[in-house]
């Protein structure tokens, strides 16, 4: 009889055991859902940096292609200021 009793004893630590891992599953099943959510969270914050910095890549080098544009026309003036600048002393030049 006391060998029935050991084995009821293990059977029903077993059977608390089993109550503990599933308690312990269901734990885990709901942090993988909140990761899972998290996780896409994440990836649509991920995509809008992308588009943002994907926008701001695009202004870049349209400012930049702006910028060559106004240092050609700067370039082009200062050659035309320093000829007329030329011109205008050999003027002076010719009046003394």
């Amino acid at each position: 009889m006391s060998e029935m009793k050991e084995i009821l004893e293990r059977l029903i630590e077993m059977g608390q055991d089993i109550k503990g891992i599933k308690t312990d599953v269901a734990e885990l099943k709901t942090r993988i859902g909140n990761l899972e959510i998290t996780v896409d969270q994440i990836r649509v914050r991920q995509d809008v940096i992308l588009e943002q910095t994907a926008g701001l890549l695009e202004y870049r080098t349209e400012t930049k292609g702006i910028l060559l544009d106004i240092q050609d026309s700067l370039l082009a003036t200062s050659h035309i200021l320093g000829e007329h600048e030329i011109t205008i002393r050999n003027l002076r030049r010719r009046l003394v």
